[in-house]
C-alpha cells in the first residue's frame, strides 16, 4: 500500500472522508425510492366523466370530442347505442374516403388510369357516393 493510500484510510477510519456508494447501490436505492411511490398515481388515467344515476355529465374535452365530429354528447344512458351507431357510420365513410383519395393519388403518382377503373375504386366510390 503506497503511503497515499494509507493516508485516505486513515481519513475514512477518522471520519475526515466519506466513501462513495458504488454504482449498483445508488441504482438499489433509486429502485427502492421509487417503489414506494407507485401507489401515489392510481387515479391518474382514472375516468372523470361523472354519471348520475340515468344522466351522463361529460367533461369539456370529450364534448369537444363530439362537436369535431358534429355530433352532440349523449345526456343519457339509453342514448349512447344510438350515438355509438352515428360515430361508426362516420368512422366507416372517414376510411372508405381516405382509401379512394389513396387510390386517386396512386394513379396521379404512376400516371395509370387503370386504377381508377378498376372494380376496388368503382366499389369504394359508389358506396362513398351512396353514404354522402
Amino acid at each position: 500500500m503506497t503511503a497515499q493510500q494509507k493516508q485516505v484510510a486513515a481519513d475514512l477510519a477518522s471520519g475526515k472522508l466519506i466513501e462513495a456508494k458504488t454504482k449498483e447501490e445508488r441504482e438499489q436505492e433509486a429502485q427502492e425510492e421509487t417503489c414506494g411511490q407507485q401507489g401515489k398515481r392510481k387515479n391518474k388515467g382514472a375516468d372523470k366523466s361523472k354519471m348520475n344515476g340515468d344522466k351522463l355529465a361529460p367533461e369539456l374535452q370529450t364534448i369537444m370530442m363530439f362537436g369535431k365530429l358534429g355530433i352532440s354528447p349523449p345526456v343519457k344512458q339509453d342514448e349512447l347505442e344510438a350515438i355509438i351507431k352515428q360515430i361508426t357510420e362516420i368512422q366507416e365513410a372517414l376510411q372508405g374516403k381516405g382509401r379512394l383519395e389513396q387510390m386517386e393519388a396512386k394513379a396521379e403518382l404512376l400516371k395509370d388510369d387503370e386504377l381508377l377503373k378498376s372494380e376496388d375504386y368503382l366499389a369504394l366510390s359508389e358506396k362513398h357516393k351512396n353514404q354522402n
